[in-house]
């Protein structure tokens, strides 16, 4: 199991080697590079 305290510190460090200010310029960043895929959509549930 992983810690909060990990979690936080290992985006904290992503953050300042990406040198962004925030966790969602951050997960804009990935995705452009490459590093990761955009999340995939959802398609609607049939109700």
């Amino acid at each position: 199991m992983v810690s909060v305290q990990t979690i936080a510190s290992q985006v904290k460090s992503a953050m300042r080697k990406l040198d962004v200010t925030s966790r969602t310029a951050l997960a804009v960043k990935v995705v452009e590079s490459g590093l990761v895929g955009p999340p995939e959509s959802t398609p609607p549930r049939d109700e």
